[in-house]
């Protein structure tokens, strides 16, 4: 197997990938946004995978728990909008949150947030 770094005539054989493969599980990402994008090829020179990593934004809150409750879920709704604005700004399309609570759940779902797709999982690199 080889790795290099994609180019821009992998980007028609991922396409094929994805549709053959992935097409009715998530949408094809735009590896060129990526912060590095790779290709693997095997001996006889075809790609065998497409990937890399990309930035996602976390919202991240900590919030004073001995605080009315309607206090600190405006204070929340504050901070979300600021940060959907600012995502915005810097060509995100999405904002990721890491949720406790099936009532937050709930009140984040009601103003647009969904499931992701599969389950998220976590690896730290410099530990």
């Amino acid at each position: 197997m080889k790795i290099r770094e994609l180019r821009a005539e992998d980007l028609g054989r991922a396409e094929q990938i994805h549709e053959k493969h992935f097409s009715k599980e998530f949408a094809l990402p735009e590896f060129n946004r990526f912060l590095a994008a790779f290709t693997i090829s095997d001996s006889e020179d075809r790609i065998v995978t497409v990937g890399g990593i990309r930035p996602i934004l976390e919202l991240v809150a900590v919030t004073d728990r001995d605080l009315a409750p309607m206090v600190r879920r405006s204070a929340y709704f504050n901070i979300l909008n600021a940060s959907i604005y600012m995502a915005g700004k810097h060509g995100y399309e999405q904002i990721h949150v890491f949720v406790q609570g099936e009532r937050w759940i709930e009140a984040l779902k009601r103003i647009g947030f969904k499931d992701t797709k599969g389950q998220s999982l976590v690896l730290d690199v410099n530990t």
